[in-house]
């Protein structure tokens, strides 16, 4: 008996035995599969399809937050402005880049290492550049034989170039230059001032102007208090090709009065800028830059009337012929010439009358009592 026992159990162990399930192998299973006709080949298409149909992550909210910043706005801030080096430039680039940079922080970032680029024959780096570091602004120095002390400044449109202007620098001074003044304040508004008749002769010089207030206004803000303004940079036009640039340094000093004495104090960088190259926007895509969507803070256009470059509203009134006889104002004694005319004549009038009575006899009538008879009569 126990024989049989241990006969039945190595013939389980083996498979052979009654309730016993068998596992089949990966490879005989894609066999059956193929062999197995309509059904097999149905399971194996949809157990692939419901693989290729993968659902995309949700992004973070880090990354929506970046996104949702990045999207064009109605009223934008300050822009920022990205500073470069070209392959050789020497300590007096390097001066005017860094003295820049500390006038415009906040807004301005400056890269440290080298770049090959030449802006006038290919922007796909410098825009790559921009775009990496979110800047809508750039400053590109350079030097060589043929453009000694190049400085390059121009901004993008819709992460495209819009337009540049190349200058030559001389005559810098910086602002290691004045250590004893007191500088400007970090992230304070300046007060931009334009010298000088050939801003609005020339249409180059136009979109230099331009191109300056886009620079250094740093950001729009609705109020402005007195003593918040402690730097004023001015733009001198000296003809229709050089440029002086001068930053002071704002005191105000007691006067007696509401409105202090303000006193000017050069602080630096100061250098002039000579025009050379320049690669301005078509007309076209100028006006689409310039143009502004509705929505709010944008008002309605009204009819005659404009804003020019510093924000002043400038009217146009059309006022008819004027009728100066009929118009409402305070007469004095002297002027009252017509009136004393008539009264003189009435007085007149009324002494006659006295006269007529005293000779009838000095009877009072009205001319409804007065007996003029009858047609017979």
């Amino acid at each position: 008996m126990a024989n049989a026992k241990n006969a039945k159990a190595a013939a389980k162990k083996a498979g052979g035995g009654k309730g016993v399930k068998k596992r089949a192998s990966p490879a005989a299973a894609k066999g059956t599969a193929a062999a197995g006709g309509i059904k097999g080949s149905k399971t194996a298409v949809s157990a692939v399809s419901a693989k290729s149909r993968v659902t995309p992550k949700k992004p973070k909210a880090r990354v929506l937050r970046l996104l949702k910043a990045k999207e064009p706005k109605v009223v934008e801030g300050g822009k920022q402005a990205l500073f470069l080096k070209g392959t050789k430039c020497p300590e007096l680039l390097q001066t005017v880049l860094r003295d820049l940079t500390k006038l415009l922080k906040p807004n301005s970032k400056m890269l440290s290492r080298k770049n090959e680029i030449r802006p006038f024959e290919d922007t796909s780096s410098l825009e790559f550049l921009m775009d990496k570091n979110e800047c809508a602004l750039f400053c590109f120095a350079s030097h060589s034989k043929k453009r000694p002390h190049n400085l390059i400044l121009g901004r993008t449109y819709d992460k495209h170039m819009l337009d540049m202007i190349e200058f030559g620098c001389s005559s810098v001074e910086g602002l290691d230059s004045f250590k004893e003044m007191e500088k400007k304040r970090y992230g304070s508004k300046p007060c931009l001032v334009f010298v000088g008749e050939g801003w609005h002769q020339d249409l180059t010089l136009e979109r230099v102007q331009n191109l300056f207030m886009d620079f250094f206004r740093v950001d729009d803000v609705d109020k402005v208090a007195l003593a918040g303004i402690d730097a004023l940079t001015s733009f001198t036009a000296l003809g229709t090709d050089s440029i002086l640039i001068r930053n002071y340094h704002v005191q105000y000093k007691k006067s007696g009065g509401r409105v202090p004495n303000v006193v000017l104090q050069p602080m630096g960088p100061n250098f002039t800028l000579t025009v050379r190259r320049h690669q301005l926007a078509a007309p076209d895509l100028w006006r689409t830059a310039c143009k502004q969507p509705r929505g709010e803070g944008v008002k309605k256009k009204v009819k005659n009337e404009s804003t020019n470059v510093f924000g002043d509203k400038l009217g146009r009134i059309h006022v008819g012929r004027q009728d100066l006889g009929a118009m409402k104002v305070k007469r004095m004694k002297a002027l009252r010439k017509g009136r004393d005319e008539g009264e003189e004549e009435e007085g007149g009038e009324e002494g006659e009358e006295e006269e007529a009575m005293e000779e009838s006899g000095g009877e009072e009538y009205d001319d409804d009592e007065r007996d003029y008879g009858s047609d017979d009569d």
